[in-house]
């Protein structure tokens, strides 16, 4: 990791001055270059077995939680994109899955992604028992850039110990059936 920042400030310091004669890079392109690097020289997507990348929910609220801190459940990382037709055609077989697995050792955490901060709102009203962050405009989507998300809805399951067992698809009418699966064979 700490290679892959000194490649960047490297960069960062190079790109930063001139494309060429004429050009000067600003700031924010020199760092989307920077990122792009980052991204294409990074170990690669995550696959089930990895250990699930610790990430802060809610962060300087009251309802600060790290995903670390939920190891003993089985959680299921909805990431759901505003205006994506499938993404509300998965909304109740999402709220299904909760329903029927709320009460054992289950988190559903829903990674609201470009909402505006009203549907953010609104969303959490309407679900309050899920854990719910959100990922607001394009820039900031690192929970999907970490997790290696390329469309939405996409749904990963992660086991107790915190490792990604399966990326699944939040309209799979059987994803409450396989939750429970999950939940039943927990190590005690």
């Amino acid at each position: 990791m700490k290679s892959i920042l000194m490649i960047s400030f490297l960069l960062l310091a190079v790109f930063s001055c001139t494309v060429d004669d004429n050009t000067v890079l600003s700031e924010e392109e020199a760092s989307q270059i920077v990122t792009d690097i980052i991204y294409y020289i990074s170990p690669g997507p995550l696959e089930t077995g990895d250990r699930a990348p610790n990430f802060v929910m809610n962060p300087g609220t009251d309802l600060e939680k790290q995903l670390r801190d939920l190891r003993g459940n089985i959680v299921l990382l909805d990431f759901a994109l505003n205006g994506c037709v499938n993404c509300a055609l998965a909304e109740p077989n999402i709220k299904q899955v909760y329903k029927d697995n709320s009460q054992g050792n289950f988190k559903l955490i829903k990674i609201h992604s470009q909402y505006l901060r009203e549907e953010f709102m609104k969303n959490v009203e309407e679900a309050p028992g899920l854990i719910h962050v959100w990922e607001p405009g394009f820039a900031e989507h690192k929970l999907s850039a970490l997790y290696d998300v390329r469309g939405y809805p996409t749904a990963i399951i992660i086991d107790e110990l915190g490792y990604i067992r399966e990326y699944v698809s939040p309209l799979n009418p059987n994803l409450s059936e396989k939750i429970a699966n999950y939940i039943e064979n927990i190590n005690p």
